[in-house]
C-alpha cells in the first residue's frame, strides 16, 4: 500500500500495486487507508474463491508464518 498527498486538491490517495485497481482517497490518512483495507481483503477474497489452488496454498500456513522461499532472507 502506498500513500499519495494530494497536493492540488489537498487529502490522500492510496494505491495497491501488488493489486491493480485497489486504490482509494480520502481526506485524512484514514479516510483514505480504510477502504483501501477493505478493497484489499475484498480482492484476495475474490482471488481464493477464482482460484482453488491459491485458496489451498494461503490455508496451508498460518498467516504470520513466510513461505519457506522467503524465510532465509529474513532469519538471523
Amino acid at each position: 500500500m502506498i500513500l499519495h498527498p494530494d497536493g492540488a486538491q489537498g487529502g490522500y490517495w492510496v494505491t495497491v500495486p501488488a493489486l491493480p485497481g485497489c486504490v482509494s482517497q480520502g481526506d485524512t490518512l484514514e479516510e483514505a487507508i480504510h477502504p483501501a483495507r477493505e478493497a484489499i481483503a475484498l480482492r484476495i477474497r475474490g482471488l481464493m474463491e477464482d482460484s482453488p489452488a491459491l485458496s489451498g496454498q494461503l490455508r496451508k500456513r498460518p498467516a504470520w508464518e513466510a513461505p519457506p522461499e522467503y524465510a532465509h532472507r529474513h532469519s538471523g
